[in-house]
């Protein structure tokens, strides 16, 4: 199992350990500005949201100053197994065909509803996280993955290819992140009927629905997306204490770790006292 890293604000810190909860945010809100808009035409980023991390075990000077407060935040690092998968219970009502037990990270209800779905890859642990490729033109990779043909009789037919490399080019500049991420490809529906999904309209008009808000650039009316961390791998948590940290912010953290874990350890920086605080 890999031990993955995110640096953040010791506030962040504290919605996490308390929510138990790691938020993914959707792609045209990310830092990196050109991430968004290597899809063509289409507006894709408002369909993608991610939760990004680094795989290196290294410290990064660069992290820190990126992600937190002058140095002053945090590294989070546990398993990147981190989901709480359970049985996906689907309510009778919708008259959901399922084969054997799905397993997610999320229940049902967040899964597939009136506003939105999320493609199936959220069921395969090991699909969900991608290493980040770093290329010269991200766009070259991307910008024909949604294929749009007019068929003879007129009506319109959409494929969407190469869906698992969605939100993982970016441009060489950003190589010193080491990033890894996971990844959510969430789209809008229509209001479930009644008489659950089986009903014959409802099945021509979601993919119709579907189509029409790529073509048209409306994303699901999120934001942002939580999932839950699994008890035992949030339990496990080590926090590393940023190189300019002081003695107020470890008392802080500690508290956290020892309100919300067990077995939550901190860790001072390996940059601490080597690292001067800038005069500006």
């Amino acid at each position: 199992m890999s031990i993955i890293h995110h640096y953040t604000s010791i506030n962040t810190l504290a919605l996490i350990l308390k929510y138990q909860t790691i938020r993914f945010n959707r792609l045209d809100r990310v830092d990196d500005v050109s991430e968004a808009k290597f899809y063509g035409k289409y507006e894709l980023g408002k369909f993608l949201f991610v939760s990004c991390w680094t795989d290196s075990n290294v410290e990064s000077i660069p992290l820190w100053h990126m992600y937190t407060d002058k140095m002053r935040g945090v590294r989070i690092s546990f398993e990147s197994d981190w989901m709480y998968y359970r049985p996906l219970k689907p309510d009778p009502k919708y008259r959901f065909i399922q084969e054997g037990t799905l397993y997610a990270p999320i229940p049902f209800e967040k899964f597939f509803n009136d506003n939105y779905l999320i493609l199936p890859n959220i069921f395969q642990r090991d699909k969900i996280l991608k290493k980040v490729k770093y290329v010269d033109d991200p766009s070259i990779y991307l910008k024909d993955v949604v294929d749009l043909k007019v068929q003879p009789d007129g009506q319109a037919k959409m494929q969407l290819k190469e869906v698992n490399d969605f939100a993982t080019y970016k441009n060489k500049v950003w190589s010193f992140q080491e990033e890894v991420r996971f990844i959510l490809f969430i789209l809008p529906t229509i209001p479930i009927p009644p008489d659950g999904f089986s009903n014959e309209y409802y099945l021509k008009a979601l993919p119709s629905h579907i189509m029409t808000s790529i073509i048209n650039g409306n994303g699901p009316n999120l934001e942002n997306f939580d999932i839950d961390i699994d008890a035992k791998v949030l339990d496990k948590v080590i926090i590393t204490l940023g190189p300019l940290c002081d003695e107020g912010d470890e008392i802080i953290v500690d508290s956290l770790l020892k309100k919300y874990t067990n077995n939550g350890v901190l860790r001072k920086s390996n940059l601490t006292g080597n690292i001067r605080k800038p005069n500006k």
